[in-house]
């Protein structure tokens, strides 16, 4: 069974029992195994900081993870802020319940035609692996990694 704790977790067991004993619409946490929820939490972290372009530097160059941070303000170069520890609970729930990893079937393709066979895909049409919801969630404090902005300027 993994081991989570402060090497590799932004939260530890007891902290996601608690929080997860308080929300509503947990079930996938509250009836996974320990075993499972190790898994998620774990994953969730690796997860957040293989995607998430987070602002400011680690505050120790040796350190396991990418928080704590300093030069952000607000937030002390010892703290790991309540955004980012709910982040990685509420990726986890989510981890539980959907491959987050996986292509959906179709993803990426704009049209396509069955008599001679034509098919047009468009490369904007892939889902993220970190929810929109989580993401928005950490936007003060990072961003998607890759996520391409695109806007115009009309007058």
């Amino acid at each position: 069974m993994p081991t989570v704790d402060s090497t590799n977790s932004y939260v530890t067991e007891a902290e996601a029992a608690t929080y997860f004993g308080e929300r509503l619409y947990a079930t996938a946490w509250t009836g996974a195994s320990e075993a499972d929820q190790q898994k998620a939490l774990l994953m969730a972290r690796r997860l957040l900081d293989l995607h998430i372009s987070w602002k400011g530097t680690p505050t120790d160059e040796d350190q396991a993870l990418a928080w704590p941070r300093e030069g952000i303000t607000g937030i002390d170069d010892d703290e790991i802020p309540e955004a980012v520890e709910t982040a990685q609970l509420e990726l986890a729930l989510t981890l539980l319940g959907t491959d987050l990893t996986a292509s959906p079937e179709g993803q990426g393709i704009a049209r396509q035609k069955v008599d001679v066979i034509e098919t047009e895909y468009n490369p904007a049409d892939r889902g993220g692996v970190i929810p929109d919801s989580i993401v928005f969630m950490l936007s003060s404090l990072g961003s998607l990694r890759g996520r391409q902005v695109s806007f115009s300027v009309s007058r």
